[in-house]
């Protein structure tokens, strides 16, 4: 991995679970190119909420990954392709460790 002497700011936002953004909003934040938004949601890494209106916004589930895939990007340089298999592993880890404590709690009754 390749050292660099910058000093690089992560910002990171506290977001409750109800709360939704702007796709502008999103890029304000984090200071991203509109083509790195794009290409998560292309590479399947964040999925969009439409409104009634048609209006697509990003929920709290989406804030979350978009700040834990840009961690990969700049922590381990991982690309994009790389952060969404990152990402489902981690969220299939998820699943079953969940469906691993539901069968201990099975068992101990």
């Amino acid at each position: 991995m390749a050292q660099n002497n910058k000093d690089i700011t992560i910002t990171a936002i506290l977001v409750d679970d109800a709360s939704t953004y702007g796709l502008n909003e999103v890029l304000q934040q984090y200071e991203m190119d509109r083509a790195v938004l794009l290409e998560m949601i292309d590479q399947g890494l964040i999925t969009l909420v439409k409104t009634p209106s048609g209006e697509e916004l990003i929920d709290a589930r989406a804030m979350q990954r978009i700040q834990m895939a840009l961690r990969l990007q700049h922590d381990l340089e991982i690309n994009l392709s790389g952060v969404a298999l990152v990402l489902e592993l981690l969220d299939e880890l998820k699943t079953m460790r969940n469906e691993v404590d539901l069968f201990h709690k099975y068992l101990s009754k």
